[in-house]
């Protein structure tokens, strides 16, 4: 029997007004309201338009029919008030939209539910925070089914808060990911993000060690292409970006665990940094080099360890997660104390706060 397909429409007000030029005629223009201040844009307009999946917005933003005061967009930027969103005209976004059938999200099974919950490290009425296992995407792509932002929106079915991404760390990275519970929520993480309130210290293994010790890595990044791939590279013409490091343990000149504090949240910025000095991270497929002599090392050796955030009238909230089981192996294997590195790393950090 032929099913019949259904499909979300929205009224015209959740477009805003057109604009009356010939050459803007089917644009849509939404002013951003108040609040959305400070949330991601495209996080904003996947909650305003449900039935448009990400990878619709990702495609959008990529292809210049989301602009923001006319200007070219990622979907990362952070709305601002006043600010102007142009988004496809109507008949562009139902050839987006997801039917009602796609949309039933099931609940997770009993033994996925349990293994996300393994995953918490905190909670409270207006954060969540992960230890995102390696090798797990945080949102979806063109060929990511399973992701941390679909698997949160399942276990929250049953609960009574809508998570919220507020950051992404690479798929794989592991460590602490930041979700938050309510939109104020999001807003001021956002903007603690944006202004580098919250501190994010990481920990990484390398081939070789670095010298000095003790340093900071000033190096602009853009992106450019291997092949066709993209690969993000050192450049005087790209962004500024900035990562103050640490060897917190060494064996002799082969290998080393160093402590890291990136000052910019650029793309693949500590890896490319690293490969930059020429001590790339252990299993590091994109930026690693050649690794012969570690060979047995195939996963990125990268984690969020510590991360600070700062709270009104009270105490910083102080987050830390548990190294992964390839990482405490390696260290393992080449007799690094895991809590001796985790005093050597806070030693870091005292340093880095009092900057």
């Amino acid at each position: 029997m032929k099913r019949n397909r259904f499909y979300f429409f929205f009224p015209q007000s959740c477009y805003g007004a057109r604009m009356n030029s010939p050459k803007n005629s089917q644009e849509n223009i939404v002013r951003v309201p108040h609040d959305a201040v400070g949330l991601r844009l495209d996080k904003w307009l996947r909650a305003k338009f449900p039935t448009v999946p990400y990878t619709a917005w990702a495609r959008f933003c990529r292809k210049g029919n989301v602009r923001l005061d006319g200007k070219r967009v990622t979907g990362a930027e952070r709305l601002e008030p006043g600010q102007s969103v142009r988004i496809p005209p109507p008949d562009i976004l139902k050839k987006a939209m997801v039917t009602v059938e796609s949309l039933k999200l099931l609940p997770l099974s009993p033994q996925a539910k349990a293994q996300l919950e393994s995953w918490i490290i905190y909670q409270d009425d207006d954060i969540l925070c992960l230890n995102k296992p390696v090798g797990l995407s945080v949102q979806g792509g063109t060929k990511t089914v399973t992701h941390v932002d679909g698997l949160l929106s399942r276990w929250a079915l049953e609960k009574e808060f809508t998570p919220k991404l507020v950051h992404r760390i690479d798929r794989d990275t592991s460590g602490i990911l930041l979700v938050a519970k309510t939109d104020k929520a999001a807003r001021d993480l956002g903007k603690s993000f944006k202004t580098h309130q919250i501190q994010k210290y990481y920990v990484a293994i390398t081939a070789g060690v670095p010298m000095p010790w003790t340093g900071t890595i000033d190096a602009s990044l853009e992106k450019g292409m291997k092949g066709n791939k993209e690969k993000m590279r050192v450049s005087d013409e790209g962004l500024r970006a900035i990562t103050h490091y640490q060897v917190l343990e060494r064996l002799s000149t082969k290998i080393a665990v160093l402590g890291l504090s990136p000052v910019s949240g650029r793309t693949h910025q500590l890896r490319v940094h690293l490969e930059h000095i020429g001590t790339p991270i252990l299993g590091d497929p994109k930026y690693g080099g050649d690794q012969q002599d570690f060979s047995d090392y195939q996963t990125l050796h990268l984690h969020s360890c510590i991360t600070i955030v700062p709270r009104l009238g009270q105490k910083p909230l102080v987050l830390q997660a548990e190294f992964p089981p390839h990482f405490q192996k390696t260290c393992k294997d080449f007799g690094f104390s895991l809590p001796a590195l985790m005093q050597e790393l806070k030693q870091f950090i005292e340093i880095q706060t009092s900057r």
